[in-house]
Protein backbone atom coordinates (compact mmCIF):
# COMPACT_ATOMS: atom_id res chain seq x y z
CA UNK A 1 0.00 0.00 0.00
CA UNK A 2 1.47 3.31 -1.07
CA UNK A 3 2.07 6.24 1.26
CA UNK A 4 1.61 9.98 0.86
CA UNK A 5 4.62 11.97 -0.24
CA UNK A 6 5.88 12.27 3.30
CA UNK A 7 5.92 9.53 5.88
CA UNK A 8 2.97 10.24 8.20
CA UNK A 9 3.78 10.81 11.82
CA UNK A 10 2.27 8.53 14.43
CA UNK A 11 -1.28 9.35 15.43
CA UNK A 12 -1.23 10.67 19.01
CA UNK A 13 -3.29 9.07 21.69
CA UNK A 14 -3.78 5.67 20.10
CA UNK A 15 -6.07 3.56 22.23
CA UNK A 16 -4.57 1.28 24.83
CA UNK A 17 -5.71 -0.75 27.77
CA UNK A 18 -6.43 0.69 31.16
CA UNK A 19 -5.30 -1.34 34.17
CA UNK A 20 -7.79 -4.05 35.01
CA UNK A 21 -9.92 -3.41 31.93
CA UNK A 22 -10.99 -6.26 29.67
CA UNK A 23 -12.26 -5.01 26.35
CA UNK A 24 -15.31 -7.16 25.46
CA UNK A 25 -15.05 -6.64 21.73
CA UNK A 26 -12.75 -6.90 18.71
CA UNK A 27 -9.53 -4.89 18.67
CA UNK A 28 -9.34 -2.02 16.21
CA UNK A 29 -5.91 -3.25 15.05
CA UNK A 30 -7.66 -6.38 13.78
CA UNK A 31 -10.25 -4.35 11.86
CA UNK A 32 -8.03 -2.16 9.72
CA UNK A 33 -6.53 -4.99 7.64
CA UNK A 34 -10.04 -5.91 6.49
CA UNK A 35 -10.43 -2.38 5.13
CA UNK A 36 -7.13 -2.77 3.32
CA UNK A 37 -8.25 -6.10 1.87
CA UNK A 38 -11.37 -4.43 0.48
CA UNK A 39 -9.29 -1.88 -1.41
CA UNK A 40 -6.47 -4.20 -2.48
CA UNK A 41 -4.30 -2.57 -5.12
CA UNK A 42 -5.51 0.97 -4.38
CA UNK A 43 -3.33 3.78 -3.08
CA UNK A 44 -4.90 4.39 0.30
CA UNK A 45 -4.57 6.94 3.09
CA UNK A 46 -6.19 6.49 6.53
CA UNK A 47 -7.33 9.66 8.29
CA UNK A 48 -7.84 8.98 11.98
CA UNK A 49 -9.64 10.85 14.72
CA UNK A 50 -12.19 13.69 14.79
CA UNK A 51 -9.97 16.00 12.72
CA UNK A 52 -9.74 13.45 9.91
CA UNK A 53 -13.47 12.73 10.11
CA UNK A 54 -14.31 16.42 9.95
CA UNK A 55 -12.08 16.94 6.93
CA UNK A 56 -13.63 14.07 4.96
CA UNK A 57 -17.24 14.72 5.96
CA UNK A 58 -17.11 18.47 5.34
CA UNK A 59 -15.33 18.18 1.98
CA UNK A 60 -17.74 15.71 0.40
CA UNK A 61 -18.25 16.74 -3.22
CA UNK A 62 -15.47 19.33 -2.98
CA UNK A 63 -12.15 17.62 -2.41
CA UNK A 64 -13.39 14.06 -1.89
CA UNK A 65 -16.31 11.90 -2.98
CA UNK A 66 -17.75 8.62 -1.73
CA UNK A 67 -15.98 5.59 -3.14
CA UNK A 68 -16.67 1.86 -2.85
CA UNK A 69 -14.51 -1.15 -3.72
CA UNK A 70 -15.29 -3.10 -6.88
CA UNK A 71 -17.17 -5.91 -5.10
CA UNK A 72 -19.60 -3.46 -3.48
CA UNK A 73 -20.23 -1.53 -6.69
CA UNK A 74 -20.86 -4.67 -8.72
CA UNK A 75 -23.14 -6.32 -6.18
CA UNK A 76 -25.26 -3.30 -5.25
CA UNK A 77 -25.30 -1.57 -8.61
CA UNK A 78 -26.49 1.97 -9.34
CA UNK A 79 -28.35 3.15 -6.28
CA UNK A 80 -28.40 5.75 -3.54
CA UNK A 81 -25.37 4.23 -1.83
CA UNK A 82 -23.18 4.40 -4.95
CA UNK A 83 -24.33 7.65 -6.54
CA UNK A 84 -22.26 10.79 -6.01
CA UNK A 85 -22.54 14.45 -6.99
CA UNK A 86 -25.78 16.22 -7.83
CA UNK A 87 -27.53 12.97 -8.75
CA UNK A 88 -26.75 11.45 -5.37
CA UNK A 89 -27.83 14.60 -3.51
CA UNK A 90 -31.12 14.67 -5.42
CA UNK A 91 -31.94 11.07 -4.50
CA UNK A 92 -31.08 11.62 -0.83
CA UNK A 93 -33.27 14.72 -0.71
CA UNK A 94 -36.18 12.77 -2.18
CA UNK A 95 -35.81 9.88 0.28
CA UNK A 96 -35.30 12.07 3.34
CA UNK A 97 -39.02 12.76 3.34
CA UNK A 98 -39.58 9.06 4.11
CA UNK A 99 -36.90 8.73 6.80
CA UNK A 100 -37.43 11.99 8.68
CA UNK A 101 -38.97 11.93 12.18
CA UNK A 102 -42.37 13.13 10.95
CA UNK A 103 -42.63 10.18 8.57
CA UNK A 104 -41.34 7.64 11.10
CA UNK A 105 -43.94 8.62 13.70
CA UNK A 106 -46.60 6.52 12.00
CA UNK A 107 -44.40 3.41 12.06
CA UNK A 108 -43.76 3.26 15.82
CA UNK A 109 -46.92 1.31 16.58
CA UNK A 110 -46.22 -1.17 13.78
CA UNK A 111 -42.67 -1.67 15.05
CA UNK A 112 -43.96 -2.32 18.55
CA UNK A 113 -46.54 -4.81 17.28
CA UNK A 114 -43.97 -6.72 15.18
CA UNK A 115 -41.51 -6.73 18.09
CA UNK A 116 -44.04 -8.15 20.55
CA UNK A 117 -45.03 -10.87 18.10
CA UNK A 118 -41.39 -11.75 17.48
CA UNK A 119 -40.58 -12.01 21.19
CA UNK A 120 -43.69 -14.08 21.88
CA UNK A 121 -43.08 -16.57 19.07
CA UNK A 122 -39.29 -16.83 19.01
CA UNK A 123 -38.10 -15.90 22.50
CA UNK A 124 -40.83 -16.52 25.02
CA UNK A 125 -40.93 -19.90 26.81
CA UNK A 126 -44.12 -21.69 25.82
CA UNK A 127 -45.73 -25.08 25.44
CA UNK A 128 -45.18 -26.14 21.85
CA UNK A 129 -47.55 -29.08 21.94
CA UNK A 130 -49.54 -29.23 18.73
CA UNK A 131 -48.03 -26.00 17.38
CA UNK A 132 -46.60 -26.15 13.89
CA UNK A 133 -42.89 -25.47 13.78
CA UNK A 134 -41.72 -22.52 11.72
CA UNK A 135 -38.89 -23.68 9.46
CA UNK A 136 -37.27 -22.27 6.36
CA UNK A 137 -39.05 -23.44 3.18
CA UNK A 138 -37.36 -25.95 0.90
CA UNK A 139 -38.09 -27.22 -2.56
CA UNK A 140 -39.39 -30.78 -3.00
CA UNK A 141 -36.69 -33.45 -3.03
CA UNK A 142 -36.71 -34.21 -6.75
CA UNK A 143 -34.31 -36.75 -8.21
CA UNK A 144 -33.39 -34.60 -11.21
CA UNK A 145 -31.95 -31.90 -8.93
CA UNK A 146 -29.42 -34.21 -7.26
CA UNK A 147 -26.54 -33.02 -9.51
CA UNK A 148 -27.07 -29.52 -8.12
CA UNK A 149 -26.68 -30.83 -4.57
CA UNK A 150 -23.48 -32.64 -5.48
CA UNK A 151 -22.12 -29.49 -7.17
CA UNK A 152 -23.04 -27.41 -4.12
CA UNK A 153 -21.05 -29.76 -1.89
CA UNK A 154 -17.94 -29.59 -4.06
CA UNK A 155 -18.37 -25.86 -4.37
CA UNK A 156 -17.93 -25.71 -0.61
CA UNK A 157 -14.64 -27.54 -0.98
CA UNK A 158 -13.39 -24.74 -3.24
CA UNK A 159 -13.89 -22.28 -0.41
CA UNK A 160 -10.43 -23.25 0.82
CA UNK A 161 -9.18 -20.76 -1.77
CA UNK A 162 -10.35 -17.96 0.49
CA UNK A 163 -9.56 -17.12 4.09
CA UNK A 164 -12.73 -17.85 6.00
CA UNK A 165 -12.75 -15.65 9.10
CA UNK A 166 -15.02 -17.59 11.38
CA UNK A 167 -16.67 -20.86 12.27
CA UNK A 168 -20.46 -20.71 11.89
CA UNK A 169 -22.48 -20.87 15.11
CA UNK A 170 -23.30 -24.21 16.65
CA UNK A 171 -26.98 -24.85 17.21
CA UNK A 172 -27.97 -27.54 19.62
CA UNK A 173 -30.73 -28.56 21.98
CA UNK A 174 -29.99 -29.84 25.44
CA UNK A 175 -33.39 -31.51 25.76
CA UNK A 176 -34.23 -35.14 25.07
CA UNK A 177 -36.64 -34.49 22.24
CA UNK A 178 -36.29 -32.82 18.92
CA UNK A 179 -33.37 -32.22 16.63
CA UNK A 180 -29.70 -31.99 17.43
CA UNK A 181 -27.84 -30.30 14.65
CA UNK A 182 -24.13 -29.50 14.85
CA UNK A 183 -21.44 -28.88 12.32
CA UNK A 184 -18.01 -27.41 11.73
CA UNK A 185 -17.13 -25.60 8.53
CA UNK A 186 -14.09 -24.09 6.94
CA UNK A 187 -11.80 -23.93 10.00
CA UNK A 188 -8.96 -24.81 9.90
CA UNK A 189 -9.52 -27.05 6.90
CA UNK A 190 -12.80 -27.57 5.13
CA UNK A 191 -14.84 -30.25 6.85
CA UNK A 192 -18.53 -30.88 7.13
CA UNK A 193 -19.92 -32.78 10.11
CA UNK A 194 -23.66 -33.00 10.53
CA UNK A 195 -25.61 -35.15 12.99
CA UNK A 196 -29.40 -35.18 13.31
CA UNK A 197 -31.60 -37.06 15.74
CA UNK A 198 -35.35 -37.36 15.75
CA UNK A 199 -36.85 -38.40 19.08
CA UNK A 200 -40.42 -37.67 20.11
CA UNK A 201 -41.63 -34.99 17.67
CA UNK A 202 -43.08 -36.82 14.70
CA UNK A 203 -43.62 -33.63 12.73
CA UNK A 204 -39.87 -32.93 12.44
CA UNK A 205 -37.86 -33.71 9.33
CA UNK A 206 -36.11 -37.05 9.10
CA UNK A 207 -32.39 -37.60 9.34
CA UNK A 208 -32.05 -38.51 5.65
CA UNK A 209 -34.05 -35.46 4.62
CA UNK A 210 -31.75 -33.27 6.70
CA UNK A 211 -28.72 -34.75 4.97
CA UNK A 212 -30.13 -34.19 1.49
CA UNK A 213 -31.19 -30.65 2.33
CA UNK A 214 -27.79 -29.94 3.77
CA UNK A 215 -26.06 -30.95 0.58
CA UNK A 216 -28.48 -28.88 -1.47
CA UNK A 217 -27.79 -25.66 0.39
CA UNK A 218 -25.16 -23.08 1.05
CA UNK A 219 -23.76 -23.21 4.57
CA UNK A 220 -25.68 -20.08 5.52
CA UNK A 221 -28.96 -21.78 4.68
CA UNK A 222 -27.91 -24.82 6.68
CA UNK A 223 -27.31 -22.59 9.68
CA UNK A 224 -30.79 -21.14 9.38
CA UNK A 225 -32.47 -24.58 9.36
CA UNK A 226 -30.62 -25.63 12.47
CA UNK A 227 -31.16 -22.40 14.32
CA UNK A 228 -34.85 -22.18 13.53
CA UNK A 229 -35.48 -25.75 14.64
CA UNK A 230 -33.42 -25.19 17.77
CA UNK A 231 -35.35 -22.03 18.58
CA UNK A 232 -38.68 -23.79 18.30
CA UNK A 233 -37.62 -26.45 20.77
CA UNK A 234 -37.62 -24.38 23.93
CA UNK A 235 -37.07 -20.72 24.57
CA UNK A 236 -35.10 -20.96 27.79
CA UNK A 237 -32.04 -20.77 25.50
CA UNK A 238 -31.89 -18.76 22.29
CA UNK A 239 -29.20 -18.12 19.70
CA UNK A 240 -29.52 -14.36 20.00
CA UNK A 241 -27.68 -13.14 16.91
CA UNK A 242 -29.42 -15.16 14.15
CA UNK A 243 -32.75 -14.57 15.89
CA UNK A 244 -32.13 -10.82 15.98
CA UNK A 245 -31.15 -10.86 12.31
CA UNK A 246 -34.44 -12.52 11.49
CA UNK A 247 -36.32 -9.95 13.58
CA UNK A 248 -34.70 -6.91 11.96
CA UNK A 249 -35.07 -8.42 8.49
CA UNK A 250 -38.77 -9.15 9.00
CA UNK A 251 -39.25 -5.59 10.22
CA UNK A 252 -37.42 -4.13 7.20
CA UNK A 253 -39.51 -6.25 4.82
CA UNK A 254 -42.71 -5.16 6.54
CA UNK A 255 -41.99 -1.43 6.66
CA UNK A 256 -40.01 -0.90 3.45
CA UNK A 257 -41.99 -3.16 1.10
CA UNK A 258 -45.09 -4.35 3.04
CA UNK A 259 -43.89 -7.97 2.75
CA UNK A 260 -45.66 -10.27 5.21
CA UNK A 261 -45.43 -13.64 3.43
CA UNK A 262 -43.15 -15.75 5.70
CA UNK A 263 -41.96 -17.93 2.81
CA UNK A 264 -40.92 -14.93 0.75
CA UNK A 265 -39.17 -13.40 3.76
CA UNK A 266 -37.36 -16.69 4.32
CA UNK A 267 -36.19 -16.92 0.71
CA UNK A 268 -34.94 -13.35 0.75
CA UNK A 269 -33.23 -13.85 4.11
CA UNK A 270 -31.39 -16.90 2.79
CA UNK A 271 -30.19 -14.96 -0.25
CA UNK A 272 -29.07 -12.01 1.88
CA UNK A 273 -27.05 -14.32 4.13
CA UNK A 274 -24.97 -15.23 1.08
CA UNK A 275 -25.04 -11.75 -0.43
CA UNK A 276 -23.56 -9.83 2.50
CA UNK A 277 -20.54 -12.17 2.73
CA UNK A 278 -19.47 -11.15 -0.75
CA UNK A 279 -19.38 -7.44 0.01
CA UNK A 280 -15.98 -7.77 1.73
CA UNK A 281 -14.52 -10.24 -0.75
CA UNK A 282 -12.22 -9.93 -3.71
CA UNK A 283 -14.28 -9.71 -6.95
CA UNK A 284 -13.25 -13.18 -8.17
CA UNK A 285 -16.23 -14.30 -10.24
CA UNK A 286 -15.89 -18.07 -10.58
CA UNK A 287 -17.56 -20.97 -8.75
CA UNK A 288 -16.39 -21.51 -5.19
CA UNK A 289 -15.63 -17.90 -4.30
CA UNK A 290 -17.60 -15.66 -1.99
CA UNK A 291 -18.13 -13.08 -4.70
CA UNK A 292 -19.51 -15.65 -7.15
CA UNK A 293 -22.05 -16.90 -4.63
CA UNK A 294 -22.92 -13.33 -3.60
CA UNK A 295 -23.50 -12.30 -7.21
CA UNK A 296 -25.82 -15.25 -7.77
CA UNK A 297 -27.66 -14.41 -4.55
CA UNK A 298 -27.99 -10.78 -5.66
CA UNK A 299 -29.47 -11.94 -8.97
CA UNK A 300 -32.02 -14.06 -7.09
CA UNK A 301 -32.91 -11.14 -4.82
CA UNK A 302 -33.43 -8.87 -7.82
CA UNK A 303 -35.73 -11.44 -9.45
CA UNK A 304 -37.90 -11.49 -6.33
CA UNK A 305 -37.89 -7.71 -6.00
CA UNK A 306 -38.64 -7.17 -9.68
CA UNK A 307 -41.82 -9.24 -9.37
CA UNK A 308 -42.83 -7.26 -6.27
CA UNK A 309 -42.15 -3.89 -7.91
CA UNK A 310 -44.23 -4.76 -10.99
CA UNK A 311 -47.04 -6.11 -8.85
CA UNK A 312 -47.04 -2.94 -6.76
CA UNK A 313 -47.06 -0.76 -9.89
CA UNK A 314 -50.22 -2.57 -11.03
CA UNK A 315 -51.79 -2.18 -7.58
CA UNK A 316 -51.06 1.55 -7.59
CA UNK A 317 -52.66 1.93 -11.00
CA UNK A 318 -55.77 0.12 -9.75
CA UNK A 319 -55.82 2.14 -6.50
CA UNK A 320 -55.22 -1.04 -4.48
CA UNK A 321 -52.12 0.41 -2.83
CA UNK A 322 -51.32 3.83 -1.41
CA UNK A 323 -48.45 6.02 -2.71
CA UNK A 324 -47.30 6.59 0.88
CA UNK A 325 -47.65 2.94 1.92
CA UNK A 326 -43.92 2.20 2.01
CA UNK A 327 -40.63 3.10 0.32
CA UNK A 328 -41.37 0.96 -2.71
CA UNK A 329 -44.63 2.79 -3.44
CA UNK A 330 -42.95 6.11 -2.69
CA UNK A 331 -40.20 5.51 -5.25
CA UNK A 332 -42.66 4.34 -7.88
CA UNK A 333 -44.82 7.47 -7.79
CA UNK A 334 -42.44 10.26 -6.74
CA UNK A 335 -39.84 11.81 -8.99
CA UNK A 336 -36.76 13.85 -8.21
CA UNK A 337 -36.74 17.64 -7.95
CA UNK A 338 -37.05 17.80 -11.75
CA UNK A 339 -40.01 15.40 -11.77
CA UNK A 340 -38.02 12.52 -13.31
CA UNK A 341 -39.14 9.10 -12.08
CA UNK A 342 -36.52 6.58 -10.97
CA UNK A 343 -35.90 3.71 -13.45
CA UNK A 344 -37.21 0.31 -12.40
CA UNK A 345 -33.73 -1.26 -12.22
CA UNK A 346 -32.59 1.51 -9.90
CA UNK A 347 -35.65 1.12 -7.67
CA UNK A 348 -34.83 -2.57 -7.36
CA UNK A 349 -31.19 -1.79 -6.48
CA UNK A 350 -32.32 0.71 -3.86
CA UNK A 351 -34.74 -1.76 -2.31
CA UNK A 352 -31.98 -4.36 -2.17
CA UNK A 353 -29.76 -1.84 -0.40
CA UNK A 354 -32.51 -0.78 2.04
CA UNK A 355 -33.29 -4.36 3.01
CA UNK A 356 -29.60 -5.09 3.55
CA UNK A 357 -28.64 -1.92 5.41
CA UNK A 358 -31.94 -1.81 7.27
CA UNK A 359 -31.32 -5.00 9.21
CA UNK A 360 -27.63 -5.93 9.42
CA UNK A 361 -26.27 -3.00 11.43
CA UNK A 362 -29.26 -2.89 13.80
CA UNK A 363 -29.11 -6.62 14.54
CA UNK A 364 -25.38 -6.36 15.31
CA UNK A 365 -25.95 -3.45 17.70
CA UNK A 366 -28.82 -5.23 19.48
CA UNK A 367 -26.69 -8.36 19.78
CA UNK A 368 -23.88 -6.30 21.33
CA UNK A 369 -26.38 -4.68 23.68
CA UNK A 370 -27.31 -8.10 25.06
CA UNK A 371 -23.65 -9.07 25.32
CA UNK A 372 -22.46 -5.91 27.08
CA UNK A 373 -25.35 -5.83 29.55
CA UNK A 374 -24.68 -9.46 30.50
CA UNK A 375 -20.89 -9.04 30.72
CA UNK A 376 -20.76 -5.74 32.58
CA UNK A 377 -22.47 -6.21 35.97
CA UNK A 378 -22.37 -2.54 36.98
CA UNK A 379 -24.33 -1.54 33.86
CA UNK A 380 -26.75 -4.43 34.26
CA UNK A 381 -27.27 -3.51 37.93
CA UNK A 382 -28.22 0.04 36.94
CA UNK A 383 -30.68 -1.28 34.40
CA UNK A 384 -32.30 -3.74 36.79
CA UNK A 385 -32.17 -1.61 39.96
CA UNK A 386 -35.44 -0.48 41.49
CA UNK A 387 -35.86 3.28 41.83
CA UNK A 388 -38.38 5.64 43.37
CA UNK A 389 -41.05 6.53 40.86
CA UNK A 390 -41.16 10.10 42.12
CA UNK A 391 -37.56 10.84 41.11
CA UNK A 392 -36.36 11.77 37.63
CA UNK A 393 -35.41 8.77 35.50
CA UNK A 394 -31.79 7.89 36.29
CA UNK A 395 -31.65 4.30 35.07
CA UNK A 396 -32.84 2.36 32.07
CA UNK A 397 -34.99 0.18 34.32
CA UNK A 398 -36.87 3.09 35.85
CA UNK A 399 -37.23 4.82 32.52
CA UNK A 400 -38.71 1.75 30.84
CA UNK A 401 -40.88 0.82 33.84
CA UNK A 402 -42.40 4.28 33.92
CA UNK A 403 -43.23 4.05 30.22
CA UNK A 404 -44.64 0.52 30.59
CA UNK A 405 -46.73 1.59 33.59
CA UNK A 406 -48.30 4.38 31.54
CA UNK A 407 -49.53 1.95 28.86
CA UNK A 408 -52.46 -0.42 28.84
CA UNK A 409 -51.93 -4.20 28.51
CA UNK A 410 -52.07 -4.14 24.70
CA UNK A 411 -51.48 -0.43 24.09
CA UNK A 412 -48.70 0.17 21.57
CA UNK A 413 -45.80 2.55 21.94
CA UNK A 414 -46.10 6.02 20.44
CA UNK A 415 -43.56 8.56 19.27
CA UNK A 416 -43.76 10.51 22.53
CA UNK A 417 -42.79 7.38 24.48
CA UNK A 418 -39.55 7.12 22.52
CA UNK A 419 -38.63 10.72 23.31
CA UNK A 420 -38.68 9.79 27.00
CA UNK A 421 -36.09 7.04 26.48
CA UNK A 422 -33.07 9.32 26.84
CA UNK A 423 -31.13 7.06 29.18
CA UNK A 424 -31.87 4.03 27.00
CA UNK A 425 -30.47 5.85 23.99
CA UNK A 426 -27.32 6.75 25.94
CA UNK A 427 -26.79 3.06 26.65
CA UNK A 428 -27.23 2.17 22.97
CA UNK A 429 -24.85 4.96 21.95
CA UNK A 430 -22.20 3.60 24.29
CA UNK A 431 -22.68 0.15 22.78
CA UNK A 432 -22.03 1.64 19.33
CA UNK A 433 -19.02 3.56 20.64
CA UNK A 434 -17.47 0.46 22.15
CA UNK A 435 -18.04 -1.64 19.01
CA UNK A 436 -19.20 0.36 15.98
CA UNK A 437 -21.57 -1.57 13.68
CA UNK A 438 -19.60 -0.30 10.68
CA UNK A 439 -15.81 0.08 10.84
CA UNK A 440 -15.69 2.95 8.35
CA UNK A 441 -16.09 3.82 4.68
CA UNK A 442 -14.03 5.19 1.79
CA UNK A 443 -13.57 8.40 -0.15
CA UNK A 444 -11.71 9.25 -3.36
CA UNK A 445 -9.64 12.41 -3.81
CA UNK A 446 -11.23 14.57 -6.53
CA UNK A 447 -8.29 16.99 -6.66
CA UNK A 448 -4.77 17.24 -5.26
CA UNK A 449 -4.98 18.61 -1.73
CA UNK A 450 -2.90 18.99 1.41
CA UNK A 451 -3.88 17.63 4.81
CA UNK A 452 -1.76 18.23 7.92
CA UNK A 453 1.24 18.99 5.73
CA UNK A 454 0.87 15.88 3.56
CA UNK A 455 -0.04 16.03 -0.13
CA UNK A 456 -2.77 13.63 -1.23
CA UNK A 457 -2.81 13.20 -5.04
CA UNK A 458 -6.00 13.15 -7.07
CA UNK A 459 -7.40 9.65 -7.48
CA UNK A 460 -6.00 8.30 -4.21
CA UNK A 461 -8.42 6.62 -1.87
CA UNK A 462 -9.01 7.65 1.73
CA UNK A 463 -10.62 5.90 4.65
CA UNK A 464 -11.89 6.96 8.05
CA UNK A 465 -12.37 4.64 11.01
CA UNK A 466 -15.10 4.87 13.61
CA UNK A 467 -13.30 2.17 15.60
CA UNK A 468 -10.10 4.19 16.01
CA UNK A 469 -11.97 7.41 16.72
CA UNK A 470 -14.17 5.86 19.40
CA UNK A 471 -11.19 4.45 21.30
CA UNK A 472 -9.13 7.65 21.35
CA UNK A 473 -8.71 8.52 25.07
CA UNK A 474 -8.16 12.18 24.17
CA UNK A 475 -11.86 12.38 23.34
CA UNK A 476 -13.24 9.43 25.29
CA UNK A 477 -11.57 9.21 28.72
CA UNK A 478 -11.27 5.64 30.00
CA UNK A 479 -12.19 4.54 26.50
CA UNK A 480 -11.98 0.82 27.35
CA UNK A 481 -14.72 1.19 29.98
CA UNK A 482 -18.45 1.10 29.30
CA UNK A 483 -19.77 4.44 30.53
CA UNK A 484 -23.12 5.59 29.17
CA UNK A 485 -22.87 8.83 31.16
CA UNK A 486 -20.42 10.22 28.59
CA UNK A 487 -23.48 10.91 26.41
CA UNK A 488 -25.26 13.05 28.99
CA UNK A 489 -25.52 16.79 28.44
CA UNK A 490 -23.79 17.91 25.26
CA UNK A 491 -22.19 14.48 24.82
CA UNK A 492 -18.92 13.73 23.00
CA UNK A 493 -17.05 16.37 21.00
CA UNK A 494 -18.14 16.89 17.38
CA UNK A 495 -16.87 14.21 14.97
CA UNK A 496 -15.64 12.02 17.86
CA UNK A 497 -18.73 9.76 17.83
CA UNK A 498 -19.51 8.65 14.29
CA UNK A 499 -21.34 5.28 14.19
CA UNK A 500 -23.57 6.66 11.42
CA UNK A 501 -20.86 8.57 9.57
CA UNK A 502 -21.32 12.29 9.09
CA UNK A 503 -21.75 15.16 6.67
CA UNK A 504 -23.86 14.88 3.50
CA UNK A 505 -23.32 11.10 3.40
CA UNK A 506 -24.50 10.43 6.96
CA UNK A 507 -26.55 7.24 7.18
CA UNK A 508 -30.02 7.98 5.83
CA UNK A 509 -31.58 5.47 8.20
CA UNK A 510 -30.09 6.84 11.43
CA UNK A 511 -33.45 7.86 12.88
CA UNK A 512 -35.07 4.63 11.69
CA UNK A 513 -32.36 2.64 13.50
CA UNK A 514 -32.88 4.68 16.68
CA UNK A 515 -36.60 3.99 16.70
CA UNK A 516 -36.15 0.31 15.87
CA UNK A 517 -33.58 -0.32 18.62
CA UNK A 518 -35.46 1.63 21.30
CA UNK A 519 -38.69 -0.25 20.60
CA UNK A 520 -36.89 -3.58 20.85
CA UNK A 521 -35.01 -2.58 24.01
CA UNK A 522 -38.23 -1.45 25.70
CA UNK A 523 -39.93 -4.79 25.07
CA UNK A 524 -36.86 -6.86 25.87
CA UNK A 525 -36.06 -5.43 29.32
CA UNK A 526 -39.72 -5.51 30.35
CA UNK A 527 -40.03 -9.15 29.35
CA UNK A 528 -36.73 -10.93 29.99
CA UNK A 529 -33.60 -11.22 32.03
CA UNK A 530 -30.76 -13.17 30.45
CA UNK A 531 -27.31 -14.72 30.90
CA UNK A 532 -24.64 -15.60 28.37
CA UNK A 533 -24.18 -19.29 27.71
CA UNK A 534 -20.60 -18.63 26.54
CA UNK A 535 -19.10 -15.81 28.64
CA UNK A 536 -16.48 -13.82 26.78
CA UNK A 537 -17.58 -15.11 23.38
CA UNK A 538 -15.35 -13.69 20.66
CA UNK A 539 -16.72 -11.01 18.32
CA UNK A 540 -15.34 -10.65 14.81
CA UNK A 541 -16.17 -8.38 11.88
CA UNK A 542 -17.67 -10.42 9.04
CA UNK A 543 -18.47 -7.76 7.76
CA UNK A 544 -20.57 -6.60 10.74
CA UNK A 545 -19.74 -7.43 14.36
CA UNK A 546 -20.54 -11.14 14.57
CA UNK A 547 -20.35 -13.55 17.54
CA UNK A 548 -18.49 -16.67 16.47
CA UNK A 549 -20.99 -18.95 18.25
CA UNK A 550 -24.17 -16.96 17.59
CA UNK A 551 -24.36 -15.54 21.16
CA UNK A 552 -26.52 -18.19 22.84
CA UNK A 553 -28.31 -16.77 25.89
CA UNK A 554 -30.42 -18.24 28.72
CA UNK A 555 -33.69 -16.39 29.19
CA UNK A 556 -35.67 -15.82 32.36
CA UNK A 557 -39.14 -14.23 32.12
CA UNK A 558 -39.57 -10.89 33.81
CA UNK A 559 -43.27 -10.28 33.04
CA UNK A 560 -43.38 -6.62 34.04
CA UNK A 561 -45.71 -5.68 31.23
CA UNK A 562 -48.91 -7.63 30.93
CA UNK A 563 -49.20 -6.91 27.25
CA UNK A 564 -46.15 -9.09 26.60
CA UNK A 565 -47.25 -12.08 28.58
CA UNK A 566 -49.48 -13.40 25.89
CA UNK A 567 -52.32 -13.80 28.35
Amino acid sequence: MASPRREPRAVPGQPGREPGQVRPGPDWQARLPRLQDLAAGERMVFLCGPAGNKFLFSNEGKKVALWWPTAVRRLIGTSLITKVGDEGRSDRKMLMSFFNPEALMRFVGTMDEVTRHHLRTRWQAADHGGRELEVWPWRPLELETWPKWIFAFWELRLCELEAWPRRPPRASNSGQSGLIFSWELFTPSLSFVMAARQAQSSHMVSFSECVVRTFSSRYEQTAHIALNLAHCEGKDQVEAYPTLKLYTFELACRLFMSITDPQLIARLANHFQVFHKGLISLPLDFPGTRFYRARRAADSIREELRALVRQRRTELEKKLARPSQDIMSYLLVNGDENGKLMPEAEIINNMLNFLFAGHDTSSSTLMLLLKYLAELPHVLDKILAASLMSQPAMSLSLEQREIAASKGPEELLQWDDLQRMKYSWNVLCEVMRMTPPVVGTFREALVNFTYEGYTIPKGWKLSWSAAVTHEDPNFHPRAASFDESRFEGSGPAPYSFVPFGGGPRMCLGKEFARVEMLVFLHNLVNMFDWDLVIPGEKIIYDPMPTPVKGLPIRLRPRGLRRGLSGS
